[in-house]
């Protein structure tokens, strides 16, 4: 699987699909390619041909399964990704993940990435009781990435625009640090 950053966009690569992650709802551009869309704003145009999940709940294209944590018409966003055996949690920081901690799906997560647009108040709370083994920071606006790295105090172990991992990458029985990228 492979997870990059265009424009923006987080995109999720798997083998069966392709599913979207538009950090910016109102800059998103429908696409035939896009098969699974994940964002929360109810006005966003997107292919007839993409599954749009703006709803909470469970889904399942592709042999992707989403389960969609965000709140009823609100703008936050909260997605848990099964892709290719690899457990991802992406989520806008502005996100009230505290609450959410009850779910055992978000407490098996191999990879944790975070749009930090909005700020990080709760960013540092969500990766010490998540405990990902890969965290990733992205956002439109790279000032504030580095500003979450600053406050984080977190040690960036790769800065990219793409990143490839498999679900042998998390099959260590050996417990490494967690590693820090930013994706830009």
């Amino acid at each position: 699987m492979k997870v990059k950053k265009l424009g923006n966009l987080i995109v999720f690569e798997s083998l069966k699909a392709k599913t979207i992650f538009p950090l910016v709802g109102s800059k998103y551009k429908p696409d035939d390619g896009h098969d699974i869309v994940l964002n929360n704003d109810n006005v966003l145009n997107v292919s007839k041909n993409s599954l749009f999940i703006n709803t909470p709940g469970e889904f399942e294209s592709k042999d992707v399964f989403v389960y969609d944590y965000s709140k009823e018409n609100c703008k936050d966003n909260l997605f848990s990704i099964d892709i290719e055996g690899v457990n991802v949690i992406i989520f806008n920081s502005s996100s009230p993940i505290k609450d959410l901690f009850s779910h055992s799906e978000l407490l098996e997560n191999d990879v944790l990435i975070c749009n930090v647009d909005a700020g990080f108040v709760d960013v540092s709370a969500a990766v010490d009781e998540l405990e990902p083994s890969i965290f990733m920071l992205t956002g439109t606006d790279d000032s504030k990435i580095d500003e979450a790295v600053k406050k984080l105090s977190l040690n960036v172990n790769d800065t990219q625009s793409s990143y490839n991992f498999t679900d042998s990458d998390f099959d260590s029985e050996i417990e490494l640090p967690m590693r820090v990228v930013i994706l830009k």
